[in-house]
């Protein structure tokens, strides 16, 4: 038995009932792991301040990082004002409280939104404390992190005002990722520059589009694996919107981008936005082209549901049959096709005018 007993294990149950929300049950856990002589690493550490933080004692849980923290710098006989927090502690603190942060991180990034920079109550004053006790991002702390774990840091100094040091944590993560990600990593990787580029398409005008340009290369330079999606340009284009030509040089982005990354660059969503620009400029044939390429675009989609229809709307992943959404069986019902209908009754009123 006492084989079976470690600090690892110990810690696996501490997740697992906290996972479960048997808060009653991790003290006498943490009294076992101590009565059996097992010594406590940074992950029951990491274990100790999540049980705080989801019990609602925030407060508790940062005196107890600080004491431990200043106890491990006299050890090593530190003399520095900033605690030396691990990072996976600081996460904890930071915004894990019911990792709901972790899945509106990355809905605000393929949403194209992000919080206000302004933070209320209790909340400012502890982000304002945690960030002046950030700890240091390198070349080797961030090729241990995941995107999700950027994704957070990035997403709150975004949040509190700090866009240069989170463009520079970004940067630096990018730079230590490998020559090929894998699909899931691309995609993750990419909303993390997406929520960069969300931060920043708030500013509109000429002048800031072209400075959102120059922040997406300077980040896809960092690392070559990531490729941009449709949502990098609809992004792009949103800061177009008060310029005089935004129809023009909003087709102009999308030859180009087109050019250079290929048709997936190009949704229905990136061809609405270029035609509601054509329209707001008085373009009326990129609208028009726009409106073809959408009409191409669902007659493609069109064949491809009728092959589903005949699969009874399932399909093969992975081995196994998987029935997909409804969304997906019926395309037609969406908003999508709901603001492509008003368009197009926009687009014949102007031609009829004129």
């Amino acid at each position: 038995m006492d084989r079976v007993r470690s600090t690892r294990s110990y810690n696996a149950v501490i997740s697992f009932a906290i996972q479960h929300a048997a808060y009653g049950s991790v003290p006498g856990l943490f009294r076992d792991m101590q009565r059996d002589g097992l010594v406590a690493n940074v992950e029951s550490w990491k274990l100790g301040v999540r049980l705080l933080i989801r019990t609602g004692r925030w407060d508790e849980a940062w005196s107890r990082v600080t004491q431990i923290s200043k106890r491990t710098q006299a050890q090593s006989r530190e003399t520095s004002d900033r605690l030396s927090i691990p990072i996976v502690v600081w996460l904890e603190l930071f915004g894990s409280a019911k990792y709901s942060l972790l899945r509106r991180t990355y809905r605000y990034a393929t949403s194209g939104r992000i919080p206000g920079s302004t933070v209320e109550g209790n909340d400012a004053s502890r982000y304002l404390l945690l960030m002046r006790h950030f700890p240091g991002v390198g070349p080797t702390e961030c090729a241990q992190m995941s995107p999700r774990t950027v994704g957070i840091i990035v997403r709150e100094m975004i949040r509190i005002g700090q866009s240069h040091t989170a463009f520079e944590v970004t940067q630096a993560y990018l730079k230590s990722l490998p020559a090929t990600l894998s699909a899931i990593s691309s995609r993750r990787t990419m909303d993390l520059i997406h929520l960069h580029l969300a931060s920043e398409a708030r500013k509109r005008g000429l002048r800031a589009h072209f400075a959102l340009r120059r922040t997406l290369h300077t980040l896809l330079d960092s690392c070559s694996a990531a490729t941009p999606t449709a949502k990098t340009l609809h992004l792009l284009l949103r800061s177009l919107r008060p310029t005089k030509r935004c129809g023009t040089l909003a087709n102009q982005c999308l030859r180009l981008y087109r050019r250079r990354w290929g048709p997936q660059i190009e949704s229905s969503a990136v061809r609405r936005r270029v035609a509601s620009l054509a329209l707001k400029e008085g373009r009326l044939d990129i609208a028009q082209e726009m409106i073809k390429r959408e009409r191409l675009a669902s007659i493609s989609r069109a064949c491809w549901t009728s092959q589903l229809h005949l699969l009874g709307g399932c399909v093969r992943v992975k081995g196994r049959t998987r029935r997909l959404p409804f969304r997906f069986i019926r395309p037609g019902w969406s908003k999508d096709s709901h603001r492509w209908r008003a368009l197009r009754k926009r687009v014949l009123i102007l031609s009829k005018t004129k």
